[in-house]
């Protein structure tokens, strides 16, 4: 069993410091790729709130994470085709929620 260290990350600007025995290169890929997405949903949204923006950017991930599983599986089961259903209707319902001139939450 490897030994847990340190890794820093920086997301939607702020620093992480992250304790984690697996790739470090695989969380660096990761938390660019939260940080994309995150930076796509502030210029969609016009939000101010990082909760917001950062709940928006994960439901994105798992909507992609989940269309890759039917897409990978050839035959898509009625549950993940459904769950993909369910986190687009999320996906909206958060977004048409947030209100662009909320103060931000940083």
């Amino acid at each position: 069993m490897s030994e847990k260290r340190s890794i820093c990350v920086q997301i939607f600007g702020q620093e992480y410091h992250l304790r984690s025995d697996g790739d470090e290169v695989a969380l660096q890929r990761a938390a660019a790729l939260l940080d994309e997405k995150m930076h796509f949903v502030n210029q969609r949204t016009k939000t101010a709130d990082t909760l917001n923006i950062a709940v928006l950017a994960g439901l994105n991930l798992a909507n992609l994470l989940l269309a890759e599983r039917v897409q990978h599986a050839g035959d898509a089961t009625s549950e993940v085709s459904l769950d993909t259903e369910r986190l687009r209707s999320l996906i909206d319902l958060v977004e048409s929620s947030v209100d662009p001139t909320e103060p931000p939450s940083r």
